[in-house]
């Protein structure tokens, strides 16, 4: 019974080593076509990034990898989480079609 109860606590252990860290960007654009840009760099396969924006905007985001070659293009009116893949350096544009106000992005990512 012992044996048993050290492994399992080993196997808790080791499965807690990996961290979950919690990211927030945030801004504000001031009208029609302004824009803001942040890097992210990820060390998961997959992110998926949470917009919160202003409801008399409309906003959209264009993701761009590590040259900086665009990659996606993301119109938040339709939904406000956007799914980054293959981990690694991102580009994240966020920018104004119409109107104007604050924004936040909010991810989280593991070591």
């Amino acid at each position: 019974m012992r044996k048993f109860l050290l492994i399992m606590v080993a196997s808790a252990l080791a499965a807690g080593a990996q961290a979950a860290n919690f990211y927030k960007m945030e801004g504000a654009l001031n009208g029609t076509g302004d824009s803001e840009e942040f890097k992210i760099e990820l060390k998961s396969d997959k992110v998926e990034i949470d917009f919160d924006w202003s409801v008399y905007s409309k906003f959209s985001v264009k993701v761009y990898d590590a040259n900086h070659e665009q990659i996606a293009e993301f119109n938040l009116k339709d939904k406000g989480i956007i799914i980054l893949k293959g981990g690694g350096v991102f580009y994240v544009e966020v920018y104004s079609k119409f109107g104007g106000g604050p924004w936040v992005a909010r991810w989280q990512d593991w070591d």
